[in-house]
């Protein structure tokens, strides 16, 4: 970016934080603890990087990555935007919010071809049988307390997407 930028230039990079998204976002409804390892999703996440080389969390290491690139000035933003989710979903723009939420991976269904691919992607990256079946159980009773009462829930979920920029000296 920097070789392509002319001098002067300004650098922009709009880039996600999976740990920041699923360390904020709240269902008043359910017991957190019960439905969500932090400590597993970022060992999860750490692990798709090193062997996919996709990096869920690159919006908040943008801004190392810019200065190490060269660039001056560097900065950054979090969206301000998040989405909620209240009850009772009686106007078509509440239910789309709602789909739009499952949609993202707000706990979607879990069935048996489901857990098997999830338990199979977990034992490849390296976690323990035990951590597997515990993380799809987790996944598993997500899915069912939002099948069960999902449109009754009161959803408050950040984006957390992260802005970078800087200028190229």
């Amino acid at each position: 970016m920097v070789r392509l930028t002319r001098s002067g230039g300004l650098v922009i990079a709009w880039e996600s934080n999976w740990n920041g998204f699923n360390a904020m976002n709240h269902v008043a409804e359910l017991d957190e603890l019960a439905i969500k390892d932090l400590g597993f999703l970022q060992r999860l996440f750490a692990r798709d990087r090193e062997i996919e080389g996709r990096d869920g969390n690159l919006g908040v290491k943008m801004p190392v990555l810019l200065h190490k690139a060269g660039l001056i000035a560097v900065d950054a933003r979090v969206t301000d935007a998040v989405r909620c989710c209240l009850p009772p979903l009686d106007m078509a723009e509440k239910n789309e919010r709602y789909e739009a939420l499952r949609a993202d991976g707000l706990a979607g269904a879990v069935g048996e071809e489901e857990a098997l691919q999830m338990r199979e992607r977990f034992l490849m990256r390296g976690f323990s049988a035990a951590a597997a079946d515990e993380e799809i159980r987790r996944a598993k009773h997500q899915a069912e307390q939002f099948a069960e009462s999902g449109p009754d829930f009161h959803i408050v979920s950040p984006l957390v997407m992260m802005f970078s920029f800087g200028r190229v000296p």
